[in-house]
């Protein structure tokens, strides 16, 4: 586990540096991620809100953005579907067919494993731990730093 625990703080600051240490720490030990660390992981990777910003003003920025998540309390839970869900809109990713036609937590999981971005079990509604998402993250930033022929991961 002290491996698994160096391995993280070694490669998250160089792909995720725009987020505080503080917020990091406190995301990286969540047993079950919630909206508003999620919201904070993606927003502040994107620039979109202030490193400094807290759980709740990030949880509250992402109802802005997207519609789909304008209910969300910044301390309910997500799911790894819903996690991945969310990084799809975060990031205006199309999928496949099956979420062309219905997109949501389950098809965006399968996206996402096909992408080689989610690893291990990609079931939807299994519980999602804060440091499982960051590297779900950095996974797909770098996929998406990486390129492909179509631009888009």
């Amino acid at each position: 586990m002290l491996f698994l625990g160096l391995l993280v703080a070694g490669t998250v600051p160089a792909v995720l540096c725009a987020q505080s240490a503080a917020a990091m720490d406190t995301i990286l030990e969540q047993e079950e991620l919630s909206f508003g660390a999620a919201s904070y992981l993606l927003l502040a990777e994107r620039g979109e809100i202030d490193d400094t910003a807290d759980f709740g003003e990030a949880a509250r920025k992402m109802a802005d953005l997207l519609p789909e998540f304008s209910d969300g309390d910044a301390e309910a839970t997500l799911t790894l579907g819903e996690y991945s869900f969310l990084l799809m809109k975060v990031y205006d990713l199309g999928g496949g067919l099956m979420y062309s036609l219905l997109p949501g937590p389950r098809y965006a999981v399968r996206e996402m494993a096909f992408l080689k971005v989610v690893q291990g079990s990609t079931y939807p509604k299994s519980v999602l731990t804060g440091e499982r998402a960051v590297r779900i993250l950095q996974r797909y930033l770098t996929v998406s730093r990486e390129g492909n022929p179509g631009g888009e991961v």
